[in-house]
C-alpha cells in the first residue's frame, strides 16, 4: 500500500500562535495502519511473551524462596548428623539465615533504586546458588552458620521488590 500525502500550505493563515497550520490531504480510500491479525505459521508455537514473565518468576520464587529459605528445615536434620550439629547450633543455622533475610529486606529496595530491580535479582539469585553449592561443601559449623546467613542475604533481596 502506498500513502500519498500532500501538504498544502497556506502562507495568507496564520493561527493565533503564529505558526502556519499545515493542511494534509488524505487518500480517497481508508485504509488500516496496522497490519491485520494474522493466523500464525503452521507448526509454530505461539506463546505470549507475558507466560515467559511469569515463568521465570515462578521460578525466582523456587530459588530464592524454596531452596533458599524453606528447604534448610528439610535440610538440617542431614547437616545435624552428619556435621554432630548440637540442636542449639541447629538453631543458630536457622536463625542466621532469617537475620541474614532481615537485613537484605531492609536495605534490598535501596539497592534496587541503584542499580536496577532486574541486575539486583540477578545477582541475588546468583549468590544463593553460590552459597547452596557452598553450603554443600561445608564441613564445619561455622562455614554453615555464615553462609546460610549469605543465603539468606540473597533470598531476602530477590524477594524485596
Amino acid at each position: 500500500m502506498n500513502y500519498q500525502y500532500t501538504v498544502l500550505r497556506k502562507t495568507a493563515i496564520l493561527s493565533a500562535n503564529g505558526r502556519t497550520p499545515i493542511l494534509i490531504q488524505v487518500p480517497q480510500e481508508y485504509h488500516v495502519i496496522f497490519p491485520l491479525m494474522q493466523n500464525p505459521r503452521p507448526g509454530k508455537p505461539t506463546v505470549h511473551y507475558g507466560w515467559l514473565i511469569v515463568f521465570a518468576g515462578m521460578l525466582c520464587i523456587v530459588a530464592c524462596l524454596g531452596f533458599g529459605r524453606f528447604a534448610l528445615g528439610m535440610l538440617l536434620p542431614s547437616m545435624a548428623a552428619t556435621l554432630h550439629l548440637s540442636y542449639s547450633e541447629m538453631g543458630f543455622i536457622s536463625t542466621a539465615n532469617f537475620l541474614g533475610y532481615l537485613a537484605s529486606v531492609l536495605v534490598s529496595a535501596h539497592w534496587a533504586g541503584r542499580i536496577g530491580s532486574r541486575r539486583l535479582i540477578f545477582l541475588a539469585l546468583l549468590t544463593v546458588a553460590v552459597s547452596m553449592t557452598l553450603v554443600s561443601q561445608a564441613t564445619s559449623f561455622l562455614s554453615v552458620l555464615l553462609l546460610y546467613m549469605i543465603t539468606g542475604i540473597g533470598s531476602g533481596a530477590t524477594t524485596s521488590r
